[in-house]
């Protein structure tokens, strides 16, 4: 049924009729799997409307035949990279102060943001395991959560979380 309406799309039909009808179709189960991976129905609604966004600009150029597993897979990638934006984007603001603990004059500017991201490269370089931490956290993963997959302690998981704290810190700090 989706894929007559892909079909229909690529012989002429109207993206916005081809979206509203498949909006139709799954927009309650876009939102519930997001509602479900968020706990946050704002959230929900503001990665839903992103992920639509992204059918519509990707629609025509669909070829699975499981129309229903590609669309949950690109809300499932909206969420997971807004949560990675907002993260860096704390960061940079100096509202993670808790979690990357007084990392020093970081502003909203560009040379700041970069100078953020050069920290967090150098962490993975020097110290991938450290950085696997903390790239956990960034999406919002919990110390027994990252300990679980990682088959480590928790407390390793927050020692690696502490010890990166300090590396971006000295490396947000140098020149």
């Amino acid at each position: 049924m989706d894929l007559s309406l892909i079909l229909a799309l690529r012989n002429g039909a109207d993206i916005r009729h081809v979206v509203a009808e498949l909006y139709q179709r799954h927009g309650n189960r876009v939102i519930a799997y997001l509602l479900s991976r968020t706990g946050n129905r704002n959230d929900a609604d503001d990665f839903a409307q992103q992920t639509w966004i992204k059918v519509a600009k990707a629609l025509p150029g669909f070829v699975g035949k499981h129309f229903t597993s590609w669309l949950i897979t690109i809300a499932k990638n909206t969420m997971i990279s807004e949560f990675r934006k907002r993260a860096v984007r704390s960061a940079v603001n100096g509202d993670w102060v808790e979690s990357i603990a007084d990392v020093p004059e970081i502003d909203e500017s560009n040379e700041s943001m970069e100078r953020f991201r050069m920290c967090l490269k150098k962490l993975e370089n020097d110290k991938p395991d450290f950085y696997v931490v903390v790239k956990m956290r960034l999406v919002g993963k919990k110390h027994d959560e990252i300990a679980s997959e990682l088959s480590i302690p928790a407390k390793t998981s927050m020692s690696r979380f502490d010890r990166s704290k300090a590396h971006l810190k000295t490396c947000m700090e140098s020149e």
